[in-house]
Parts: C-alpha cells; structure tokens; sequence
C-alpha cells in the first residue's frame, strides 16, 4: 500500500499432493510364496509402515484374505490370498486327495 491507500494484490496458488508410497517394514523381511501341509498355514504377518504425509497412527494396515480354489481341483488343494496394504503374497495349502 502507498501513502495514499492504493494496493495491489498478488496471489500465489501453491498445490500440494501426496505421490509418495508408504514405506512398509516387515520384522523378517516380505513374506514369500510358499507352499504348505494343511497343518502348517503361517500367521500373517504383522507390518508396519512409515510416510512422509501421513502420521503413523493414520496409516491404515489392514489386509483381507481370499481363499482361492481352482476348478476340478481337490477341495483341500487351493490358495490363501492376503491382499492389502502390506503387499501382496500368496500361501498355497496342499493335502493329498484319496
């Protein structure tokens, strides 16, 4: 503003957005696909996650788990799918049909 009260006015538009993935870290490493006896289906594993915009109390890491079975396949032959945020992996449970 002048001494006789004129102004001029700028506006600066500044966007900001999130394009950065959260980091996930898994206690022994990322889970591999593996292939199991019906006895031994491993727990899910339990992942934590850090991000530069989001506090760690908001991440969400929930996961969902799909059985999968493949047609004309026996009924004890099929795969556990766990989707979600912690990536992806598959556990394949086996047990001979008779």
């Amino acid at each position: 503003m002048d001494l006789c009260g004129n102004v001029e006015v700028r506006e600066q538009v500044i966007t900001v957005q999130d394009t950065t993935r959260p980091t996930l870290m898994f206690p022994a490493g990322r889970p591999a696909n593996v292939t199991v006896n019906c006895d031994a289906i491993p727990a899910a594993v339990i992942a934590t996650a850090t991000d530069n915009c989001t506090p760690v109390s908001q991440i969400n890491m929930a996961y969902t788990q799909d059985t999968v079975r493949a047609a004309s396949a026996c009924v004890n032959n099929y795969q556990l799918r766990r989707t979600g945020p912690p990536p992806t992996f598959a556990v394949t449970r086996f047990r001979m049909c008779r």
